[in-house]
């Protein structure tokens, strides 16, 4: 029978916690036709085998490398024999039949291209990083300022995350996180994927990005729920914050004008020298030298992820 749906799940590492997505995809996907491709990233921590152990039904494909998300991705697509494609994270577990849910939401909107739905956390609050606006220079100054901080809920100052909503009303959005994100096999190879420039971060931001410039729609419903850990992979703590600056970097040189991509990369790196700079002072303070420490190695690297992953991939693998 041919899947409605092909699921795939990028593993890296993330043995425990794939397992676990696997076992709730089966558990909680209900009169719907699937297929599961588990693409994993050369993994050191057994993942493969133990996938292929407890889930011979999953389409498993060993990668000789670690690829990074996209790249692993659009391998995996090309495996897909479903009408659409959901991008499930390996640190995410699906509650009450979520992938059905947000099948029939997607067949209900046809006019949209991308359709997401709501993450929660393990206890169950509310995890706003489903969705997200655009970033602008405007958004990035507030965050190196840190206004978005002082003022948390005032979306002048904190745009980026839709502040003071709550994730429950259908709704327009700019991006749809990459963690749980639906479209048409048709689109996704209309689109070609994600970039492959991107190793690890905002691949899914210019993906949407590329989808608004074709006019088309990304929709959001709290219909279906997934949890999502957001962060269960386990990365030394500098290089995820290179990683994540490097994709913010790399989206600003592949979707903004020449001015406002420079000003963005001086944003960035103010970004992280106010950090540096408050860092060093409570370290004065307190003796608390940690992140100091931390601070001091993103700047440190700050020639090779300012450049985005041309200058930072082979460091990130």
């Amino acid at each position: 029978m041919v899947a409605c749906v092909s699921i795939i799940v990028v593993s890296f590492n993330t043995k425990d916690q794939t397992l676990a997505c696997l076992q709730s995809i089966f558990e909680q996907t209900q009169s719907l036709t699937f297929d599961v491709i588990v693409y994993d990233n050369a993994s050191t921590d057994g993942s493969a085998d133990a996938i292929a152990r407890d889930f011979p039904q999953v389409n498993l494909i060993r990668g000789p490398e670690n690829l990074g998300f996209g790249r692993a991705n659009n391998a995996a697509s090309n495996h897909a024999s479903g009408e659409y494609i959901l991008l499930l994270n390996p640190d995410t577990i699906v509650l009450d039949n979520a992938v059905k849910r947000l099948f029939d939401f997607a067949v209900a909107t046809p006019d949209a291209k991308i359709w997401g739905g709501r993450t929660v956390n393990l206890d169950g609050t509310l995890n706003p990083t489903c969705v997200w606006r655009f970033p602008t220079n405007w958004s990035m100054l507030s965050q190196a300022l840190g206004l978005h901080r002082v003022f948390p809920t005032v979306a002048f100052f904190n745009p980026e995350p839709y502040p003071k909503w709550d994730r429950d009303t259908v709704r327009d959005v700019d991006i749809v996180t990459g963690c749980f994100l639906l479209t048409t096999k048709a689109f996704w190879h209309t689109l070609g994927g994600f970039d492959e420039d991107f190793f690890m971060y905002s691949e899914e931001a210019d993906l949407c990005y590329r989808t608004h410039k074709l006019g088309g729609r990304l929709v959001f419903t709290p219909a279906a729920t997934i949890v999502h850990l957001d962060g269960a992979t386990k990365q030394v703590a500098s290089r995820k914050r290179c990683l994540l600056l490097a994709g913010r970097s790399e989206y600003i040189r592949k979707n903004w004008g020449p001015v406002s991509a420079i000003l963005g990369r001086m944003i960035l790196k103010l970004h992280v020298w106010v950090r540096l700079v408050g860092a060093t002072l409570l370290a004065r303070r307190s003796g608390q030298t940690a992140s100091r420490s931390l601070w001091q190695e993103v700047w440190d690297q700050r020639r090779f992820w300012i450049k985005g992953f041309e200058g930072w991939e082979h460091r990130a693998k």
